[in-house]
């Protein structure tokens, strides 16, 4: 490197530290994906009490709200638009039965059984999908569209939140009382992100 100005040894010094730092933290991500992929697919704890909300494909466990509603509504509004159903009446007649459909969600809190869970997040899926037609159907401009999109995708969300506050509440009344770092369900998940750093 003899003869190279110093200017030239910092840059090439600085660019080496940053393509490390950036190989490091590619690494990082490959061991937090490795260890919390079962998590992603199904975000529920591995009980007993929470069977219904998982469907099992194999030794893989998937979220049975995320896997049923979300294909659904994606088969709904690409079959409307292949088949120019999403183009035969007015915005309103797939707005008010998506919004229907999908407030049967609100039974998810009280209702329990596999079947009927299962039927709720289909039922959603159906709801999320007629309703993505109606707002974009309603002939506003595409923004005003992508904003009522967005203001629903939110509201949407406070109902998760509830769904997640009642998970909340069951894993309190077990008798890990919300440990979720030594609870069998979700122990070893906490423990290995906690070696790893992560926690």
């Amino acid at each position: 490197m003899a003869g190279m100005p110093n200017s030239l040894l910092m840059k090439g010094t600085f660019l080496g530290r940053e393509c490390m730092n950036v190989r490091e933290k590619i690494a990082r991500v490959k061991r937090f994906l490795g260890i919390s992929w079962p998590y992603l697919l199904s975000h529920h704890p591995h009980c007993r009490t929470f069977q219904d909300d998982v469907l099992h494909l194999g030794q893989i466990r998937l979220c049975a709200g995320c896997f049923i509603a979300y294909p659904t509504a994606l088969i709904v509004i690409s079959y409307s638009l292949l088949t120019d159903l999403a183009f035969l009446y007015p915005w309103y007649y797939y707005i008010l039965p998506g919004f229907f459909l999908g407030s049967f969600q609100l039974l998810s809190l009280f209702g329990k059984g596999e079947r009927f869970r299962h039927l709720i997040k289909f039922t959603l899926g159906l709801g999320i999908g007629l309703t993505t037609i109606g707002v974009f159907r309603t002939g506003l401009h595409i923004c005003l569209s992508l904003y009522i999109f967005y203001m629903l995708v939110m509201f949407s969300g406070m109902l998760v939140n509830l769904r997640a506050r009642k998970i909340e509440k069951i894993c309190e009344k077990c008798r890990y009382k919300k440990d979720w770092y030594h609870c069998p369900g979700f122990g070893k998940l906490h423990q290995d992100l906690g070696r790893e750093g992560f926690l």
